[in-house]
C-alpha cells in the first residue's frame, strides 16, 4: 500500500471518529452527546400525529379524528388500517430525504425506534408477520439499499415479528405524488407480484414504508397480499401527507 493511500485511509478513520453520527443533531447540526440523532429542541419541532388529529383508517393528519377521511373514503380499501408517526412537513421531510436518497442509512435506528413506539401504542396494528415495499433490481443497484427493508429488519427483532419477503417489484414506476388518480392506477399496474404465498397464508401482515403520499402503493400491495391468502394487511410509515393534499 502506498504512503498516499495509507494517509487517505487514516484521514477517513479519523473523520469517522471526530464526526461520529450521533455527535450532532441531524436537523440543526448542534452538538449532542447523549447518543440521540435529533436534539430535544428539534424533537419538539417534529409534528407528531395522534388519535385526536388523524384519520382512523389511513393515519393522515385531519382536523379531528374521523373513521375515514376524504382521501381514503371509497379509495384506500384494501388494507385494514395504516398509521404514521409524523405529518410530512419540515423538518421531517429533509430527514427522510437524507435517509432515503443521500446514504444516511444510520437514521434507520431513529426511525425504527419511532415506528416501534407507534406499533406498541396502537393495538389495532397487531400483526403476525412484517414485510416491506420492495424495489426493482435496477433501483436497488443504483441506491445500494432498500430503506424500508432496513426498517423492517430492525422492527422484526424489536417486535419479535418474523420478517417475510413475499413480494417483488418487477416494473419501474414514476413517483405517485406527481400523478393524478387514473395515472397512479396505471403506474402501479403489474408493478408488484407475489413470489411466495406460503409465508403469508392466513397471516395478518404488517407493511413498513417510509412515507404515505397518495396511499396507492400500500393499497395496491395490500390487494396483492390479500388475494394471495393473507388474512389482512396493516401498514406503518414514518410520515404521511395530510388529507386534502391528494385526491
Amino acid at each position: 500500500m502506498s504512503i498516499t493511500k495509507s494517509i487517505i485511509n487514516f484521514l477517513k478513520k479519523l473523520k469517522s471518529l471526530l464526526f461520529y453520527e450521533c455527535w450532532t443533531c441531524e436537523i440543526c447540526k448542534t452538538e449532542v452527546f447523549n447518543g440521540e440523532y435529533v436534539c430535544k429542541d428539534c424533537q419538539n419541532r417534529l409534528e407528531r400525529l395522534s388519535l385526536l388529529n388523524s384519520c382512523d383508517h389511513c393515519g393522515r393528519k385531519t382536523i379531528m379524528s374521523m373513521p375515514y377521511c376524504n382521501t381514503c373514503t371509497n379509495a384506500l380499501t384494501n388494507f385494514e388500517v395504516s398509521k404514521s408517526v409524523f405529518n410530512y412537513v419540515q423538518p421531517i421531510t429533509n430527514l427522510i430525504h437524507e435517509y432515503k436518497y443521500n446514504g444516511a442509512k444510520y437514521l434507520k435506528n431513529f426511525f425504527a425506534s419511532e415506528l416501534e413506539l407507534l406499533y406498541r401504542n396502537n393495538q389495532e396494528l397487531k400483526a403476525d408477520v412484517i414485510t416491506y415495499i420492495p424495489m426493482t433490481k435496477k433501483s436497488l443497484k443504483k441506491r445500494k439499499y432498500n430503506q424500508t427493508k432496513l426498517l423492517a429488519e430492525i422492527l422484526s427483532t424489536k417486535l419479535n415479528l418474523p420478517m417475510v419477503e413475499p413480494l417483488e417489484k418487477v416494473k419501474e414506476t414514476s413517483r405517485q405524488a406527481t400523478l393524478n388518480k387514473r395515472e397512479r392506477q396505471m403506474n402501479l399496474k403489474s408493478a408488484y407480484k407475489l413470489k411466495n404465498k406460503k409465508e403469508i397464508q392466513n397471516k395478518v401482515v404488517l407493511i413498513v414504508d417510509d412515507v404515505t403520499t397518495t396511499g396507492s402503493t400500500i393499497n395496491n400491495v395490500s390487494k396483492i397480499l390479500t388475494n394471495g391468502g393473507a388474512k389482512s394487511v396493516k401498514a406503518i410509515t414514518i410520515a404521511s401527507v395530510a388529507t386534502n393534499n391528494y385526491n
